[in-house]
């Protein structure tokens, strides 16, 4: 009985350990891609997240979901199921693509105020809040995102 209550005790220690072993990805930045659709109905903005794994074995992104807020005012949620691998010691990126109605976040009565050349110029604040599921080998990680950006409101 004291052989077995030692392996069980030693693979134990081993499962605890490793826990420790893996770290969370390390967020790099959000680059915007551009707004391809800007119209009275719909404003959509393409945009990637960059990551780094410093963990030496790769590791599974299998789902994101992220709140996406337009100047404060939440503006959709993206929710991607995905089994995408990561290489260890590699960068990753995840594409974030959000299409939103304007009246939802802007104010419409002060941009139809504005002359068409000061609405170009304006930029919108975008805040990216949620979480990543990685998995690498036996062991789950929730990587959580809060990052904001500025988005310059002209099509590109």
């Amino acid at each position: 009985m004291k052989y077995i209550s030692g392996i069980l005790f030693f693979f134990l220690i081993i499962h605890l350990s490793s826990c420790s072993l893996y770290e969370d990805p390390e967020f790099k930045k959000i680059t915007i891609h551009g707004v391809p659709t800007l119209s009275r109905n719909n404003i959509t903005i393409k945009s990637n997240a960059h990551f780094y794994n410093p963990n030496p074995i790769g590791c599974t992104l299998n789902r994101v979901v992220l709140e996406v807020f337009v100047n404060d005012k939440k503006a959709g949620v993206i929710n991607q199921e995905l089994k995408r691998d990561i290489n260890g010691h590699a960068d990753f990126t995840i594409p974030i693509n959000i299409t939103f109605n304007p009246a939802k976040v802007i104010n419409l009565n002060y941009l139809l105020k504005q002359a068409l050349s000061s609405v170009l110029t304006k930029t919108l604040e975008v805040r990216y809040v949620g979480d990543l599921w990685l998995s690498i080998a036996d062991h789950h990680i929730v990587f959580h995102l809060n990052e904001i950006e500025k988005v310059p409101f002209k099509r590109k």
